[in-house]
């Protein structure tokens, strides 16, 4: 299990870097093949939520947009499993901690671990929003559109809170949304994000597989299972559907 683990790890993070530069037949096969070892992950297990929203991706690329629905809203119950694993998960000292920090958490134990598992499901609630998103653009082109609309709405909520105001998919969603509302008359509304969205992509923005790489624990434990999952579910590219 743990050979597959880290092979889960290695195929979902190069299809992520695939997909970003326009490689998208290798993502989709990576996803495809990461998605054949999540299968054998725990019930609960949210990286199993990741592969199947990724997987939806490569059935959206390919105009498969019943089955594209059909994975979103699989990877959306996964990730509810996935915030009630977190309450079960085995909670590590947290990396790169100062004596002092140490020492206090020690000291404070249960504090600290409610804390973190908190902190864990936040994380986590900004994928189910990379999901609801590609979800929502799925309904879209299956004429859903006010089930679209909330959709989107609920998943700019969701990631404002997990990620704040230096996220790159956060920026999509908000001119994607901005674009949608211009079309329904509502100027104001839309001005309002695409003021928000460039504050988004600032100097200090990272590439969620940038935070990947300078998060992640170096032994393979719950805390690195959870950081995989929310860091490598990918958003629908811009180019796919604008």
């Amino acid at each position: 299990m743990v050979t597959s683990e880290w092979k889960w790890e290695a195929l979902s993070a190069a299809a992520c870097e695939a997909y970003e530069t326009v490689r998208w037949r290798e993502a989709c096969h990576l996803w495809d093949r990461a998605r054949e070892l999540a299968a054998d992950l725990p019930a609960g297990d949210p990286r199993r939520a990741a592969s199947a929203s990724n997987f939806g991706i490569t059935l959206f690329t390919a105009g498969q947009m019943p089955d594209a629905r059909a994975a979103f809203e699989d990877a959306v119950a996964l990730w509810a499993s996935g915030l009630a694993w977190i309450d079960t998960m085995e909670m590590s000292v947290a990396a790169r901690s100062s004596v002092f920090h140490l020492r206090m958490e020690q000291r404070h134990m249960a504090s600290y671990q409610a804390f973190r598992r908190s902190r864990n499901k936040d994380l986590l609630r900004g994928s189910i929003a990379l999901t609801k998103f590609n979800l929502a653009l799925v309904k879209y082109h299956l004429n859903l559109d006010r089930e679209a609309d909330e959709l989107i709405e609920e998943s700019i909520r969701l990631r404002r809170t997990s990620c704040g105001a230096t996220d790159p998919q956060f920026a999509t969603m908000l001119q994607v949304f901005s674009a949608r509302l211009e079309s329904l008359g509502r100027r104001c509304d839309a001005d309002g994000h695409d003021a928000e969205a460039p504050r988004c992509l600032c100097e200090t923005a990272k590439t969620r597989l940038a935070v990947w790489t300078s998060e992640r624990p170096s032994e393979l434990c719950d805390q690195r299972r959870l950081l995989a999952a929310a860091y490598l579910t990918a958003l629908v590219h811009g180019r796919d559907f604008m």
